[in-house]
């Protein structure tokens, strides 16, 4: 009979325990498995950890905005207000490395853009730019919305780094949409609109005043998506009716932060 198959340990390697059960457990479990074994009690028990501390990160968020509107002589518990993440980027040069890393990728999606237009048997999807995964918004709300967005300064627009969300079937929308455009007229028109700096670790449009983008010109994915937050305050905003005249956006960091950002609009007509 052979001896049980054990992983070899190093004798200078720490022993982790999984703090559900005690047992011992992998390296890789402690570091990327939450600290437990692979027994099903033990992952649920991680898994309800996990959202009682998603729950209290949010009740401190909560707590943080309303001090924050109170400071700024504005009951939270009469006023009509939502939360935002917070993007603490400082500005910072365009590097000439990130710049013609997003040239790079533009170049090709045009390319496969122009490709794919001048395949003209294709299916072609939609011309406009519009369609999105919910209804689409109203000019108020829209206004609302984007006055969201710049409290927050772009949590998610971060994501764009040196591709900017720009994918091929936008392109190829574009080419239709101007047909005068060449491949490198629409390399131009983008590269025109890359300034001279940017918030650090964002995306290689997202300045200190918000997208340096027209929306016309911007990746799908900018022009549909709603982090969570403002998702929530539509659905409240549609559920519950018109605000009273005023709504508060509150820009915080998932701890709370130290210095909420608060910006006052008109109450969205929705």
């Amino acid at each position: 009979m052979h001896p049980p198959s054990v992983s070899p340990r190093l004798p200078f390697a720490p022993v982790h325990h999984c703090w559900s059960c005690g047992a011992a457990i992998e390296p890789l479990q402690a570091a990327g498995q939450g600290g437990v074994c692979d027994r099903f009690q033990c992952r649920a028990a991680w898994a309800q950890r996990h959202r009682q501390a998603e729950a209290d990160a949010e009740r401190l968020r909560h707590e943080a905005a309303g001090d924050a509107l109170r400071g700024a002589g504005v009951d939270p518990d009469l006023a009509s207000w939502s939360l935002t993440p917070a993007n603490p980027g400082t500005v910072v040069p365009l590097a000439a490395e990130r710049r013609e890393k997003f040239l790079r990728h533009l170049r090709r999606v045009v390319g496969e853009a122009a490709g794919d237009t001048r395949a003209t048997t294709r299916p072609q999807p939609p011309t406009t730019g519009d369609e999105a995964r919910f209804d689409p918004p109203g000019p108020e709300e829209q206004q609302a919305l984007e006055a969201g967005c710049a409290t927050c300064r772009g949590w998610c627009c971060r994501r764009g780094g040196t591709h900017a969300f720009l994918e091929s079937g936008r392109i190829r929308r574009l080419l239709e949409e101007r047909p005068t455009l060449s491949e490198s007229d629409v390399v131009e028109l983008y590269a025109s609109h890359l300034g001279d700096d940017h918030l650090e670790g964002g995306c290689v449009f997202q300045g200190d005043r918000g997208c340096g983008l027209p929306r016309e010109l911007r990746g799908d994915t900018c022009n549909r998506y709603l982090c969570p937050d403002l998702g929530e305050a539509r659905r409240r905003w549609r559920s519950e009716g018109r605000p009273e005249a005023h709504h508060h956006f509150v820009a915080l960091t998932r701890a709370g932060g130290s210095a909420p950002r608060i910006r006052t609009i008109e109450a969205p007509d929705v």
